[in-house]
């Protein structure tokens, strides 16, 4: 009988779950503050508190849940980019994780919002080449992200100095693309969970 890493499929699986539950809470976000005329963006006290703590609630977790997803790409594809995914991963983990406290503790200091995209296309980036090799759709949507993330960044960061039609154009496409990307990598790492499953369920029965 060959012995399977049941700890690694479950870890895959948790994350990939994470990381659908991360893409819903944008969802969430997103549609919700658009119903209620941008309530999730307003203060966290007075009558609008409760909607604002939503608020916050919902990005902290779309960003925190794909933590997971993050740290198993990193040891799966380790081996194809020994020194560029750990790298990778770690400026993708910081942006994660400051983005989530800044948003948490509503300390916004100039450039944190452009510092933290372009972290995450250091480990877009970094990790597209050797996601590639394995799947080479995800590996060119990763890619395609970490482009969008630049731009996003240098429009961030030039807020105020560039023109008005620079920040659909080279910042409006990051957003979607990140929302296809998360869903995407929680589907990848779920169904391998269940396809290892149902092959040991059949290996059992042979």
């Amino acid at each position: 009988m060959t012995q399977r890493n049941t700890g690694g499929d479950a870890g895959e699986w948790a994350a990939g779950v994470a990381a659908l539950l991360a893409a819903g809470a944008w969802l969430a976000w997103a549609i919700i503050n658009a119903l209620t005329g941008g309530a999730l963006d307003g203060p966290r006290t007075g009558a609008t508190a409760g909607w604002a703590w939503l608020g916050t609630a919902l990005l902290v977790a779309s960003t925190t849940l794909v933590v997971p997803a993050a740290l198993v790409l990193a040891r799966r594809l380790k081996g194809r980019g020994p020194r560029a995914v750990p790298l990778a991963t770690a400026a993708g983990v910081i942006s994660l994780l400051v983005w989530a406290m800044a948003v948490l503790t509503g300390w916004w200091p100039p450039g944190l919002e452009a510092g933290y995209v372009a972290l995450s296309a250091l480990w877009w980036i970094g990790i597209a080449g050797p996601l590639r090799r394995v799947s080479p759709r995800l590996g060119l949507l990763t890619f395609v992200l970490g482009v969008a993330a630049i731009g996003d960044a240098v429009v961030t960061g030039g807020y105020g100095h560039l023109p008005a039609w620079t920040f659909p154009v080279f910042g409006g496409a990051k957003l979607p693309l990140q929302l296809i990307w998360t869903t995407t990598v929680g589907i990848v790492l779920a169904r391998r969970r269940m396809q290892t499953s149902w092959s040991a369920v059949a290996r059992s029965a042979a």
